[in-house]
């Protein structure tokens, strides 16, 4: 199609959205703008139907020349169109374009298709031609809407239909002219419209004539209701009705569809008479001093006119009510009251049952519709029966029944505010005449009241009425002459004395009093006297209720002597009043009365119910009354009517239930009884074909289910079996049911809807969902989704659009039409909310099966599938909520079916595309339609690939250029968007809040996606278009209105959304790199303080939440989400800024913690805020900036409220986090130190509750952290904290710890449980067990002994290898606790090394086979725990392990050579560590065979390493000097006091054990070679040598320390091993020497290599000499011990002094 197709020309007119904006259906809402849209189409309006030119060969030669691009298939197309429409070519042009834009059910490209064949353009041109048709008659129901309305001051758009009307001062004789020119067109003998006018559009052009005519009709009524009828004009239109026989005899009553033409010429008929009678202006006659002020009265001329073309139409029955109605008028105007004629006219009429007739035309459409049309008739109809009842006696008139059903049938439609009670009904007569034949018939007098009830003040009316009834009758022949006394020639009677009358079956007596005067009456009932005696007449009703109860004949006699029918009138006279009575407002004394009587009539249903249900054939419409009375009864009080009622019902078992007493429900039955309706169903209206008793229940349980679902759980437990039972034996199968009622077999799918959008829709708005609407929500979900019940409900959901269309086309207000809309609507409603609800309450293995959902969400192909058919009702226009649920039912689907839609859809896709965004552009749609597109949008974007393709209609800038990149197409659903967002349009009721928030939340989709083409093309077309993208999304950001307005208000939503655009434009884009246009925003941002304001927004957002409803709480999240997210990825320097924005957080956080047991939404928001407030505080605290806020008091007084409410979730771990922060990295001040100690305690109660409620919940990271937090707790300023011991103690949280961790260690499946908890203890434990009072604290729990064992589980072939770090990390922990306790937990300590001996002496001989990381490290604290014990415990040891001492013994030589050697080999432990990656894990190397790596050693014996070492051997070299370090140490503790056995000679050298060979080889890594002398120097020389080469100090401090160690280490154990050598007598001399010398030349060498390095080292060596100690595994603090001048002094004096 060519452009001009999607941009019509600017002098264009729809109708179509012309009428939806004058209904208020549209887009435009508020007065202003649609009186401004309405007075701008005026100019269309005026014309009428002449707005449409006719065909003229001008028109045609103007479109050629101005043809332009237009191609030529489509030229000839409009040309075709016009000539067969007759319409001007210009015109026909708009109209195709229309067509082709928004209402052609296709793409553009299939339209361009269909225009080059030949057989497909018959078929547009029928489709263009039906468009045409709907275009003329929205015409004129656009200006009926103004019409109609234009005085209804309730009307919100009354003002403006009063100006639009002003503007049309010719309207009505234009539509005159139009109805009369149209009367005299013959269509069916043109032979100007071409080819294509066959016989088929023949009919179709009647059929439009005459729709076209009823129309002009309904606004001649609706104008001459607000407007006199001039006789003129009254007289003219009389005899051009007559001229065609007032539609009786049309002259195209011979087209071939004569079944519907006869329908609207019924209907014509109808509405002419109505005109006629409203121009007669009968309510003025019935003003007794105003008939000489008639209009007829003063024109005798039309007086004659009209009596003279009445008299002529006499003979058609048809015309009886005008016959009748003229009768009336020639009666009250003529002097002589007409005459005879006027006798005959009244006669023929009554003859030809007028009253029938008028009954017949008011079941003819649009009077039986509640059209504004149908209630001006209806007044005018009652105008004339109350003008005719008052001038006539009723006796005179016909049928009285006939005449009494007409009036109630008037009476009961109309409208309340139009109703004033009895005295002014204006069938005051009627209702006077109806009473006199109290008691003997009460029917008319019920019909009559009952349809008076209108509203509350009618009611109490009607009530005091009854309860004074005016007149007692009885027959005379019940009254003896010698009773009576005769007055007024024999009219009246007196009663001589007192007379008691039985009435209802002698259930009650009514005594007249004596004197009473009678009047003689001889009626249609027969003669009768009418006592003057007041009676209160709801006694004898009552009493005629009680006489049906307590009447012991057969029981169908109650129906032949009408008890059944006056019982039913009854009971409906007291339903309408309470109905009016359902204002909530019956507290003054006249309501209490009435309510009191009416409670004497309802507490008798039941029995009513029971009593008749036993009759051979009961009545349906008694049953229906009870019901609707007992509905109308609960509507005045739920609460305190409802549950009687129900009792009263299961006391007959009217429901289906499980078992006998109905309220005591079995669970476990799984049939049910189906009570007193299933019988009446299966019984009695299965058998009639009429179903008012199961329209009525179902509407019995609607009402007991929207008190019960809200209110009372029992309730709804006991009517779920019912809704079951209506579900499957009638929701399931009434479409196959006989029926001779369609409207009630109709209402029962419309009614079970109901119900089951009531059970869906129940949790909708509820915070906490009970658990009998959960089950039967999911009772109702399976049974709708599994069999014939879902197909009946996807039969319902498949009325095509064009069915619809074609139905509203005829006949838009009747009720079929409306109930079929109903249908639509709940059913769309139904799907949408089932697929809701199966996705969270039904498994997914369950899902699966289900059949509606398969069927909705599989792909077919076709027109006809369901989502072909729903889509389809895009198209309709008619009615706002059935195109707005088709899209939330698509939208639903694509969430539940991924990558479904487009196949579903199938080549009718891109039709779909177009029309969504003809919609979405459109001014005419409802704004709700439009959210909804936006919505189905922003899903396809995570669910729909393929439709988003199509959505975004994204092109390449250049075909030829891919690289400029990607702009948006004209049909890209994003244009529509950006110019939605334009500044000029926010704020306005052009983007009202809600249609903002979700334009933005399609952008934020895309950006949360990360579309990057889209948002390429969205950018470039921004640029290219001259609008600024970012300033236009970030435009709401800029508002001035106070943060409090903006909590509240629908803007927040959008301003959550581009927060989190900008946050994640952000954070996806370098910050180099930031868009220029979104820079300069956001230093405007910035600049003019909206961090500030938004800042105090989300405090009043908290502030706020409690006031809020649900649904604005979902708001008040997002936006808390949005800023957090926002500010994290915000690069905020301004201290001033951080602390505003801090402060106002805080506060929120502080009014939340206080309100926390509100409602969910709290929690969410502090869950939100606290996150934010951690992420702010890391921030600072990382970039060591402390904000002096005083922050931890606060943030401990919140967890104090916080854990008071027993609340814990998410926030509290961000509470926890955010002290752990502040109490390790900001300052300590005093006022920090007893939110210290209150910290320490809440720690501690909050650890102990996890730690007691860890079998029932996981709470691992909250565990952790607050292990953590008590860590950071234990020291201030490098002392133990006293009031952390004193908590600690108190609360036993050590001993929770110990036994929790016990109990994890020796779980059997380490695979599957966490490492981390006992890894966080055993730090824990390790780290306090420095201090003595906290290892006491350890030792005191008792557990030290089952945790020896269980760590031995870590270890094991199937643990875990993380598991091993709680082995290392128990030995740092036996280590320090050692240290700490010294004697007393020595026993300890050898208990732990006897249990894991084996893996000691594994780990020690694997060391030199596969030094990889994990077991450097068991090896370093294993070296360090052996050093720590031999130091003072050396004696203990040997006493108790005296085979372990030996072997550690052994394997510490081993391992102080293994380490030398690898030092000294750098390249060998490259190769190593390239070995090791190979290996599967370390746990299998500790148990290789020691000859496994030997060859592979070998070749590495005589290898020269280069004098560089590899970077990835660094980390092992330190790893290396530290097991080192701790040998050394270990030997030393062994070897006897260098100082002691160098000057006291009296030192037993036997005590000790030599641990050095004299040999001062180089050492290599060989199998079971033990240290030398060689091995020793060695160490030292290395170590010297590695100072030496140190550059960083700082950076290598630990690393420098423990080289300083092991050189201090070695010399001094080379010297202590020297003289113990030299103090051995079994030691030759010879070795001896040799062992002065060689030992004197390496010591001598290693002093001037130390002094060297001591003169020209850059590392600057500790002037000072430390006490050596050994380095401690797992202490933050490494060993500060240096080589200094002292010991290499001591080295110098040694060989000096000692070797020679």
């Amino acid at each position: 199609m060519a452009d001009d197709l999607v941009r019509p020309p600017v002098q264009t007119i729809c109708y179509q959205e012309l009428w939806s904006v004058a209904m208020g259906f549209s887009f435009v809402q508020s007065t202003k703008a649609m009186e401004k849209e309405l007075l701008s189409s005026v100019k269309y309006l005026r014309p009428g139907l002449d707005y449409f030119k006719p065909y003229n060969e001008s028109s045609m030669n103007q479109l050629k020349e101005n043809a332009g691009n237009i191609p030529e298939n489509q030229l000839q197309f409009v040309l075709k169109a016009a000539k067969l429409l007759n319409i001007d070519c210009r015109q026909m042009k708009v109209l195709v374009d229309q067509f082709a834009t928004s209402y052609f059910r296709g793409s553009k490209e299939k339209f361009n298709q269909m225009l080059s064949e030949e057989k497909a353009v018959k078929i547009l041109l029928s489709d263009v031609s039906n468009h045409y048709f709907v275009e003329r008659l929205y015409l004129l129901r656009t200006l009926g809407c103004i019409v109609g309305y234009f005085q209804d001051e309730d009307h919100p758009y009354q003002k403006v239909y009063t100006d639009v009307l002003a503007n049309l001062p010719d309207m009505m004789q234009t539509l005159l002219d139009q109805l009369e020119k149209s009367f005299k067109v013959d269509l069916r003998s043109s032979t100007t419209r071409g080819p294509y006018y066959t016989n088929e559009m023949v009919t179709r052009f009647c059929l439009q004539k005459v729709k076209e005519e009823c129309e002009i009709l309904e606004l001649i009524i609706l104008y001459h209701s607000q407007y006199p009828m001039s006789t003129a004009t009254l007289v003219k239109l009389l005899k051009l009705f007559k001229e065609h026989g007032f539609g009786l005899n049309y002259c195209l009553s011979d087209v071939h569809d004569n079944d519907r033409l006869t329908q609207h010429l019924s209907c014509m008929s109808a509405l002419e008479q109505t005109i006629i009678i409203e121009g007669f202006d009968v309510e003025l006659l019935q003003e007794s001093d105003a008939i000489e002020e008639h209009a007829l009265a003063k024109n005798k001329e039309a007086f004659n006119q009209i009596d003279t073309t009445i008299k002529s139409l006499s003979d058609q029955q048809e015309l009886s009510p005008l016959l009748l109605c003229w009768a009336t008028i020639r009666y009250l105007l003529m002097t002589d009251q007409g005459g005879v004629e006027t006798h005959k006219l009244g006669d023929r009429a009554v003859a030809n049952k007028v009253w029938r007739h008028v009954i017949q035309l008011l079941h003819i459409y649009p009077f039986n519709s509640d059209s504004k049309v149908a209630s001006v008739s209806k007044r005018v109809i009652r105008e004339v029966l109350s003008c005719v009842t008052r001038t006539f006696h009723e006796d005179s008139l016909g049928d009285y029944s006939d005449l009494i059903y007409l009036a109630t049938m008037l009476l009961g439609n109309t409208p309340k505010h139009g109703h004033e009670g009895i005295s002014n009904c204006g069938l005051e007569a009627l209702l006077s005449s109806a009473v006199g034949y109290f008691p003997l018939n009460i029917e008319p007098m019920l019909m009559l009241l009952s349809s008076m009830t209108k509203t509350q003040s009618d009611s109490l009316q009607i009530h005091a009425y009854i309860s004074n009834l005016p007149v007692f009758a009885e027959f005379i022949t019940t009254c003896a002459r010698d009773e009576v006394e005769s007055l007024e020639d024999g009219a009246v009677w007196r009663l001589i004395n007192s007379k008691p009358i039985r009435t209802a079956g002698g259930m009650h007596t009514v005594r007249i009093p004596h004197g009473t005067v009678g009047q003689l009456v001889d009626s249609h009932c027969g003669a009768m006297v009418q006592w003057q005696h007041q009676v209160d007449g709801w006694k004898f009703f009552l009493a005629e209720i009680q006489s049906v109860l307590e009447y012991k004949g057969p029981s169908s006699d109650l129906e032949l002597l009408g008890y059944f029918k006056k019982t039913q009138l009854i009971l409906h006279l007291v339903e309408n009043l309470l109905i009016s009575m359902q204002t909530k407002s019956s507290c003054d004394t006249g309501c209490m009365a009435m309510l009191e009587t009416m409670h004497q009539f309802v507490d008798k249903l039941h029995q009513i119910l029971q009593k008749i249900v036993q009759t051979p054939i009961p009545p349906i419409k008694l049953v229906e009354t009870c019901l609707r009375c007992a509905m109308a009864w609960i509507d005045v009080n739920p609460k305190s009517h409802a549950n009687k009622t129900v009792s009263q019902f299961s006391q007959i078992r009217y429901f289906p239930s499980k078992d006998e007493i109905g309220f005591n429900l079995s669970s476990t039955s799984s049939k049910y009884h189906p009570g007193v309706y299933g019988a009446l169903l299966t019984e009695c209206e299965k058998v009639n074909g009429s179903f008012d008793i199961t329209v009525a229940t179902i509407d019995f349980m609607i009402i007991l289910l929207e008190y019960s679902l809200n209110h009372d759980e029992k309730m709804s437990s006991y009517l779920s079996i019912s809704v079951e039972f209506i579900l499957t034996e009638v929701f399931g199968s009434y479409q196959m049911w006989h029926s001779n009622d369609s409207t009630s077999w109709g209402n029962i799918g419309v009614r079970c809807l109901e119900l089951c959008h009531l059970i869906l829709c129940s949790s909708t708005n509820m915070d906490v969902v009970p658990d009998t609407n959960l089950k039967l929500q999911k009772t109702v979900v399976n049974l709708l989704s599994h069999g014939n019940i879902a197909d009946v409900l996807l039969n319902l959901a498949c009325v095509s659009v064009d069915t619809l269309h074609s139905l509203l086309a005829n006949k838009p207000f009747s009720p079929p039409v409306l109930s079929i809309i109903d249908a639509l609507r709940l059913s769309f409603s139904i799907l949408n909310n089932l697929l809701r609800i199966e996705s969270a309450i039904v498994p997914s293995d369950e899902l699966e099966s289900s059949y509606l959902h398969n069927i909705l969400t599989t792909p077919s192909v076709g027109d006809n599938n369901l989502i072909s058919v729903i889509a389809g009702y895009l198209y309709h226009r008619q009615n706002v909520a059935l195109p707005r649920l088709a899209v939330s039912l698509l939208r639903r689907i694509s969430l539940i079916a991924p990558m479904s839609l487009h196949a579903c859809l199938g080549p009718n896709v891109a039709a779909i595309r177009d029309i969504l965004l003809v919609r979405l552009q459109s001014r005419a749609d409802d704004k709700s339609l439009k959210i909804g597109i936006l919505e189905l949008f922003v899903v396809s974007v995570q669910t729909q690939p393929g439709v988003l393709e199509l959505f975004l209609d994204l092109e390449q800038v250049e075909q030829d250029k891919p690289e400029l990149g990607l702009t948006l197409g004209k049909w890209s659903c994003l244009n529509a968007v950006l110019e939605m967002l334009k500044p000029a349009n926010q704020g306005t009721e052009n983007l009202p809040p809600r249609l903002h928030a979700a334009s933005v939340k399609l952008l934020n989709a895309l950006w949360v996606d990360r579309r990057h083409s889209a948002l390429q093309a969205i950018k470039f077309a921004s640029s290219n278009r001259g609008l600024g993208f970012w300033s236009s999304l970030l435009y709401p950001l800029f508002s001035e209105n106070h943060p409090k307005d903006i909590a509240m208000n629908e803007l927040l939503e959008t301003c959550a959304h581009v927060f989190n655009i900008v946050a994640l434009e952000q954070f996806y884009t370098n910050h180099g790199d930031l868009d220029k246009s979104l820079a300069k925003v956001m230093k405007e941002f910035s600049e003019k303080k909206r961090f500030e304001h938004w800042s105090k927004v989300l405090l009043c957002v908290s502030k706020t939440v409690l006031t809020s409803n649900p649904f604005e709480r979902r708001y008040h999240q997002m936006f808390a989400s949005a800023w957090k997210s926002f500010l994290s990825t915000m690069k905020l320097i301004d201290g001033t800024l951080i602390k505003i924005i801090m402060e106002d957080l805080i506060e929120a956080i502080e009014f939340l913690v206080n309100v926390i047991d509100s409602c969910a939404e709290v929690t969410t928001l502090l869950n939100l805020m606290t996150s934010l407030l951690l992420h702010l505080v890391y921030k600072q605290m990382k970039s060591k900036k402390y904000l002096e806020m005083g922050l931890l008091p606060r943030i401990v007084f919140c967890l104090q409220t916080f854990e008071s409410s027993q609340e814990r979730n998410e926030a509290s771990s961000h509470f926890y986090a955010i002290a752990l922060h502040l109490v390790k990295y900001s300052p300590s001040n005093e006022s920090d130190r007893s939110s210290k100690t209150d910290l320490v305690q809440l720690t501690c109660q909050h650890l102990n509750f996890i730690l007691q409620d860890d079998e029932k919940s996981d709470n691992t990271e909250m565990t952790l952290l607050l292990i953590r937090m008590l860590e950071a707790l234990f020291e201030v300023k490098n002392e133990i904290n006293h009031s952390w011991l004193s908590s600690v103690s108190h609360e036993s949280s050590i001993h929770l710890l110990m036994t929790s961790l016990v109990k994890k260690l020796t779980c059997h499946d380490h695979a599957v449980t966490s490492v981390s908890f006992p890894i966080a203890v055993m730090q824990f434990l390790s780290h306090i067990a420095t201090h003595e009072n906290s290892a006491r604290i350890i030792q005191r729990t008792g557990q030290i002994s089952e945790l020896c064992l269980s760590i031995a589980n870590t270890y094991s072939n199937k643990a875990n290898k993380k598991w091993l770090e709680v082995y290392h990390l128990s030995i740092v922990l036996m280590t320090r606790m050692l240290g700490s306790l010294s004697y007393d937990f020595v026993d300890d300590m050898l208990d732990f090394l006897g249990v894991h001996q084996e893996r000691i002496y594994q780990c020690l001989t694997a060391l030199r086979l596969n030094p990889n990381s994990s077991l450097l490290r068991e090896t370093n604290h294993t070296m360090a725990m052996l050093a720590a014990l031999s130091k003072r415990f050396l004696h203990q040891w040997k006493f108790k392990l005296r085979a372990s001492f030996d072997m550690a013994l052994y394997q510490v030589v081993i391992t102080c050579h293994s380490c030398v050697a690898m030092l000294l080999h750098p390249r060998l432990l490259k190769e190593t560590a390239k070995l090791k990656e190979k290996r599967e894990g370390y746990v299998k190397v500790i148990s290789t065979p020691a000859r496994s790596l030997s060859a592979h050693q070998a070749s590495f014996k005589s290898y020269a390493d280069d004098e560089t070492v590899p970077q990835d051997v660094t980390a092992v070299q330190q790893r290396l000097v530290s097991i080192l370090g701790n040998s050394l140490d270990f030997l030393n503790n062994i070897s006897p006091n260098i100082c002691q056995i160098m000057f006291d000679q009296a030192v037993d050298s036997e005590e000790y054990t030599p641990l050095l060979t004299v040999n001062f080889g180089s050492p290599s890594i060989e199998q079971d070679v033990e240290a030398s002398f060689g091995t020793i120097i060695s160490a030292a020389n290395f170590s010297l040598s590695a100072l030496h080469k140190l550059e960083n100090l700082n950076r290598f401090q630990s690393y420098h320390d423990s080289l300083s160690f092991v050189a201090d280490a070695a010399l001094t154990l080379v010297m202590s091993q020297c003289l113990l050598l030299l103090k051995q007598t079994n030691i030759s001399n010879r070795t001896k020497q040799f062992l002065r010398r060689e030992l004197a030349d390496e010591l001598n060498s290693c002093a001037r290599n130390a002094s060297r390095h001591l003169r020209h080292s850059s590392s600057s060596i500790s002037p000072q000499s430390s006490p050596m100690k050994p380095l401690q595994s797992g202490s933050s603090r490494s060993p500060a011990v240096t080589t200094s001048k002292t010991i290499l002094d001591l080295v110098g004096a040694f060989v000096k002094q000692i070797m020679p």
